[in-house]
C-alpha cells in the first residue's frame, strides 16, 4: 500500500513527469506531454487497475497464481516500448516474483509436513508408506496438495531415503531433482525437494 500511495503521489505531481521519463529530447518531449495533455491521468487510473488485478490473485487457486502475475507482468513489460505507457511500466512493480517465492515456500513447508508424517509411520511400522492413502487419517488429515499444480506432491523411496517434492514453476516432474544439469536449485529442470532418511 505504502509504494502504491508513492506512485500515486508522482501522477498527482505532472511537473515530476518529465524528469522521470530521462533527459534526451525525445523523453524530455515525452514528459512535458505527459504533463500537460491529460494522459498522466489515464496512466494513474490504468494504473490502479493494474494493481487491483495483482491484488486479486492471492484470492485465485494457488496453482493459477503464478500464471496470472506472470501474465500481468508480461503486460507491464510490454508498456515500456510505448512512450506514451512508459511512465505506467516504470512505475508498476514487478510482483509475479514475489507469488513464486511464496509458492515455493508452501510447497517447501508441506513437503517436510507430508515426510515428516512418513517418517512417524515408518516408526511405528517398520516402513515407509506405500502412498500418501497409507498416511491419511492417522498421520495426514488428508493428501498433501502441490501448489504449483493443484495435485498431490510426489513421493518416492530409494537407497532407503524417502523424498517429497513439488515439481516446481516449470510444472514438470523431475523425480526429485534437487538440482539441474548446471548445478542451479530452483531452476528449469529442479523440483522443490524435502528428504529425510539419511
Amino acid at each position: 500500500m505504502g509504494e502504491c500511495a508513492g506512485v500515486q503521489d508522482v501522477f498527482a505531481h505532472p511537473q515530476n513527469m518529465a524528469s522521470m521519463m530521462g533527459s534526451s529530447p525525445p523523453n524530455k518531449a515525452a514528459g512535458a506531454f505527459h504533463s500537460v495533455s491529460g494522459i498522466n491521468d489515464y496512466c494513474r487510473l490504468r494504473y490502479l487497475r493494474m494493481m487491483q488485478r495483482y491484488w486479486e490473485i492471492p484470492g485465485l487457486a494457488e496453482e493459477k497464481q503464478l500464471g496470472e502475475s506472470k501474465k500481468l507482468e508480461a503486460e507491464v513489460d510490454a508498456m515500456i516500448h510505448r512512450w506514451m505507457l512508459k511512465p505506467l511500466a516504470m512505475l508498476t512493480p514487478s510482483l509475479s516474483r514475489v507469488f513464486l517465492i511464496e509458492l515455493r515456500t508452501t510447497a517447501l513447508e508441506r513437503c517436510a509436513r507430508a515426510a515428516l508424517a512418513a517418517q512417524r509411520y515408518r516408526l511405528a511400522r517398520g516402513k515407509w508408506p506405500g502412498g500418501w492413502g497409507e498416511l491419511v487419517p492417522g498421520y495426514l488429515e488428508g493428501e498433501p496438495i502441490d501448489p504449483f499444480t493443484g495435485k498431490a506432491l510426489m513421493m518416492k523411496v530409494a537407497d532407503g531415503v524417502l523424498t517429497v517434492y513439488s515439481v516446481g514453476d516449470d510444472l514438470t516432474d523431475n523425480g526429485g531433482a534437487r538440482v539441474n544439469g548446471k548445478g542451479q536449485m530452483y531452476e528449469a529442470g529442479t523440483d522443490v525437494v524435502f528428504e529425510i532418511g539419511r
